[in-house]
């Protein structure tokens, strides 16, 4: 019971999620880990479950378009996405320890499903993935460099000149860099901002000669 007492009920919140949707989807996303990755590139640290699950019940996705997280770990987002109806959910990470887990999840997953999602993750470097026409949701929790994530951003530019879409970039406990660099030097704006109790926030962008 003390232990109970001491726990915020967002813990609690947090911790039944997370044994819900682990079981679920028959994965194992949890734990925070130091990696060693390439010099500018976080330590895994999964997107809290009950900020994902609010989020994507109430930004439903349109349906043949397609998500991508970029530093994807274990691929927590990735399986929400694919639940939330989602039909090509992407991850992508350049830990090779991280994409093995990724994989095994994604085995599991599929072997509790009924429907078909489209699910796969890729071992690369974010800014090595190649951005194809039908990719509109784009997720980031700070996941490298601001150098990388640059790289990556142009990539995504590049791709909406090619064929002009609605494009999202979902950003979670956003950094302070990655704002400055959309907000000053890209074709990027603030679309929305979602702050939580504990401090947690969303922060969305979209191109804005598009603004759908």
């Amino acid at each position: 019971m003390l232990m109970f007492k001491n726990m915020k009920c967002c813990d609690i919140y947090e911790n039944y999620l997370k044994n819900y949707y682990e079981h679920l989807f028959g994965i194992q996303t949890c734990g925070r880990l130091y990696l060693n990755n390439r010099p500018g590139q976080a330590i895994y640290e999964p997107t809290p479950y009950r900020y994902l699950v609010s989020y994507f019940r109430k930004h439903p996705f349109e349906k043949g378009k397609g998500y991508v997280d970029f530093g994807c770990g274990m691929g927590r987002t990735v399986f929400l996405a694919a639940h939330f109806g989602c039909t090509q959910s992407i991850g992508v990470d350049v830990n090779v320890d991280m994409y093995n887990q990724a994989v095994k999840n994604r085995s599991h997953f599929e072997k509790k499903r009924k429907q078909h999602e489209e699910v796969s993750f890729f071992h690369c470097p974010a800014e090595s993935f190649l951005i194809k026409d039908s990719y509109c949701y784009f997720y980031f929790f700070n996941p490298f460099h601001l150098k990388y994530f640059i790289k990556t951003i142009n990539n995504i530019l590049r791709s909406y000149q090619a064929s002009p879409r609605k494009i999202r970039l979902i950003l979670y406990y956003v950094a302070e860099e990655y704002i400055r660099y959309l907000s000053k030097q890209t074709e990027f704006q603030l679309l929305e901002s979602i702050f939580y109790r504990e401090g947690a926030c969303f922060q969305i962008y979209t191109i804005k000669a598009s603004n759908i």
